[in-house]
């Protein structure tokens, strides 16, 4: 009728077939579900990190009445350093003059942003802060008020 004819032994090959394309298959959805749940839960925990040392710089601000800037360190780049892909991002948190703290990030996640809190707890101006891995990024904004959210 067809032009082929089917037989157990055909079928049987068949099922094999697909079952070992699948064996093959699985480990790679397998990888790409670890990777993005890796990715996803480095910005997470980054931007909790973050939000908690924002909170930290302006009761910092209030309680010393100086002014406590929260600053993203692109990696160090220049004649006698290159420029490393992997070079680890950071943020200094300083009050005027004096570095206080600085956080290293995990390799691969990137930072931009700074704010600079008063004495009253309030920043300067509104500020935003973008954490980025591959194609995940995450979003915290300080508003004029020195309200600290992750929209």
């Amino acid at each position: 009728m067809l032009g082929f004819e089917m037989s157990w032994a055909k079928v049987r090959k068949f099922e094999a077939l697909v079952f070992f394309a699948m064996f093959g298959a699985v480990p790679l959805f397998a990888f790409r579900v670890v990777s993005y749940t890796q990715s996803q839960l480095l910005v997470r925990n980054a931007t909790h990190e973050l939000v908690q040392d924002l909170h930290n710089a302006k009761e910092t601000a209030v309680r010393t009445g100086k002014e406590v800037t929260l600053k993203a360190v692109h990696p160090q780049t220049g004649m006698f350093s290159p420029s490393d892909s992997r070079a680890p991002y950071r943020y200094l948190i300083k009050s005027e003059t004096r570095a206080n703290e600085e956080v290293v990030l995990p390799p691969g996640l990137s930072l931009t942003g700074m704010v600079t809190f008063s004495p009253l707890g309030r920043p300067l101006r509104p500020s935003t802060f973008i954490f980025s891995v591959d194609n995940r990024t995450s979003t915290i904004e300080i508003d004029k008020e020195g309200m600290v959210s992750v929209p």
